[in-house]
Formats: C-alpha cells, sequence, structure tokens
C-alpha cells in the first residue's frame, strides 16, 4: 500500500517514530558502550538455554549457570560488545576467557 503525501511526509519528519515504535534509524555505532546498548536492545529475549550454548566449552560455564537470568544476558552482550569492540567473532572456545571473579 503506498503512502500519501502527508504520510510519507511523517515520514520524513520522525523516520524512527514512523512504523509503530520508536527505532534507531541509521544511527552509527561508535563506542564500546553504544555497541552494549545496542546488544541489550536487539537481544531481549534470548534464551537462557541460547546463552549457556554459546558458552557451553568456556572454563566459566559451572560458575555462569549459577547467575540469574539478567546477569546472564548482560554478560552474553557484554562478550558481544567486546567481541565487536575488537572487531573479531565471538572468541573462540580455545582462547582462554577473563575470569568471573
Amino acid at each position: 500500500m503506498p503512502l500519501n503525501d502527508a504520510e510519507l511526509a511523517a515520514y520524513e519528519r520522525s523516520p524512527d517514530t514512523f512504523f509503530g515504535g520508536p527505532l534507531k534509524v541509521g544511527k552509527t555505532i561508535t563506542s564500546p558502550f553504544e555497541w552494549f546498548e545496542w546488544f541489550v536492545e536487539t537481544m531481549k529475549g534470548v534464551e537462557r538455554d541460547k546463552m549457556l550454548k554459546f558458552f557451553e566449552k568456556s572454563p566459566n560455564l559451572e560458575r555462569l549457570k549459577q547467575l540469574s537470568d539478567e546477569d546472564l544476558f548482560y554478560y552474553y552482550c557484554e562478550r558481544h560488545t567486546l567481541a565487536m569492540t575488537l572487531k573479531k567473532v565471538p572468541r573462540s572456545p580455545a582462547e582462554p576467557e577473563p575470569s568471573l571473579t
């Protein structure tokens, strides 16, 4: 369904709120904190089992299993942030992982 002139003008004024809710449109991420915020926002709803599977070869796996869902989620986002900050894929299981203590 094509947009009429008024709808197109509204979109051009506020593209980030046009399709049913606020979206960050065209924002360039320039800092680790912005990466972290992006991961927190976009990974909401990731299941605990999926996060633990990501860490399945981690030497800290037993400790990670003890974390609350919220703490595990933030650690998961932190690890993805680190990977993006270092401009590489998430740490491979063979590489040492930072201590949780």
